[in-house]
């Protein structure tokens, strides 16, 4: 089935940073997401999932552990399962990623990070 961003379902993660699901398997997803100009995922990782996001639009800065790597349109990134991690809008426009997981991340399988 063709999936695109007025027919995949769709969740609102924070105010203003959207996902929508293009593949929603128990082994693998991929979600469109969209971060607005400042805005950021929290710091998290994943016991079972492993991720690559991939630039569509804007920059992004991905922190993976305690390194912080900047991306621009059409460069990804792998995170292995285990690695904190943290996707940041710094850019002047909106960011635009696919986020491919493998299995599908669980509620039960995203572990926060508190910071101070």
């Amino acid at each position: 089935m063709l999936k695109n961003k007025s027919t995949a379902p769709s969740t609102e993660w924070t105010p203003n940073h959207f996902a929508w699901s293009l593949v929603d398997g128990d082994e693998l997803s991929v979600k469109l997401e969209e971060i607005p100009e400042g805005g950021e995922s929290e710091l998290h990782f994943h016991e079972k999932s492993r991720q690559f996001f991939f630039i569509l639009e804007g920059k992004a800065d991905v922190k993976v552990e305690e390194r912080c790597y900047q991306l621009k349109k059409h460069d990804g990134i792998e995170v292995l399962p285990g690695k904190k991690h943290q996707i940041s809008n710094r850019g002047t426009q909106k960011l635009l990623f696919l986020l491919i997981s493998s299995p599908k991340v669980q509620e039960n399988d995203i572990l926060r990070i508190k910071t101070v």
